[in-house]
């Protein structure tokens, strides 16, 4: 997103959050106006629009009011896409490592009703802008980094829960927890190097256990014989490592690193372990 158009992280948490996701929605809204449906990059580009919006819309203590029903609809034009996308990254691997099986590339069917959806989000952000707490009236810089406090207390500890590399859902958990720190840092990254920094460890993070995640989607629905399995694993193996050198082993520095983030934000961190 353009830096220039966004909000001041000195306004009100309420003006700047209920401001932010009408820019997010009005990226969606952009995105589903130019997707083609037989062009796979602007079904990605619609696809990661999407997913900003829907994160940021469902993060926990953004907003004290969320329509569920709203975020389910959202959620399912990113469902809608998952089989491309997949389809789409499996078939890199595959060809990248010298197979020459390939999964289907299938147009993904989205649901109905986008634009009456769109109007419905438009008309739950405007509600959320009209309600009265004092501590919604406190500048984004200060609440809006005790929200990515919550949610790094809530990373710490998933990253020491994950058992190992056939460890999918403490993994997907952990992941979820890296993408709404990855959102929430972003209108700070703009114009904060710490931040930034502490961005792309959450962005990198996401790269290497979703490709594990790919390897393992990959591996059970491919049915694949047992020298591609093998490799599958093998490469699912490395990457753990990787997640486990650079993540996981270097999780007190992670935890210092935000530590002097939250305090040049004037916010207490909490007594992590």
């Amino acid at each position: 997103m353009n830096p220039d158009l966004l909000p001041n992280l000195q306004q009100p948490y309420r003006q700047f959050v209920t401001d932010y996701l009408k820019l997010l929605l009005a990226s969606a809204r952009r995105a589903h106006r130019h997707m083609d449906i037989a062009d796979r990059g602007s079904i990605h580009a619609f696809r990661v629009a999407v997913r900003r919006l829907h994160t940021w819309l469902s993060i926990p203590g953004l907003l004290p009011v969320t329509d569920k029903k709203l975020l389910k609809r959202l959620k399912h034009h990113i469902k809608a896409t998952n089989a491309l996308r997949d389809a789409t990254i499996h078939n890199k691997w595959l060809k990248k490592h010298g197979y020459s099986q390939r999964v289907a590339l299938k147009p993904p069917s989205l649901p109905p009703r986008w634009k009456r959806l769109c109007r419905r989000l438009e008309a739950s952000i405007e509600t959320a802008a009209q309600i009265h707490e004092d501590r919604l009236n406190e500048p984004f810089s200060c609440r809006g980094a005790s929200v990515v406090q919550s949610l790094f207390n809530e990373f710490a500890d998933a990253l020491l829960a994950i058992r190992g590399p056939e460890d999918i859902r403490g993994i997907h958990h952990s992941r979820i927890l890296a993408k709404q720190l990855r959102y929430m840092l972003e209108p700070f990254a703009a114009s904060d190097k710490q931040a930034e920094r502490l961005m792309q460890e959450m962005v990198s993070f996401q790269d290497c256990t979703g490709m594990l995640h790919d390897l393992a989607t990959m591996r059970d629905a491919l049915a694949p014989a047992p020298s591609l399995r093998a490799h599958i694993e093998r490469e699912m193996k490395s990457l753990y490592q990787i997640v486990e050198t650079r993540h996981i082993r270097t999780r007190e520095q992670l935890i210092r690193d935000f530590r002097e983030w939250l305090e040049n934000c004037d916010i207490p961190p909490p007594d992590w372990v």
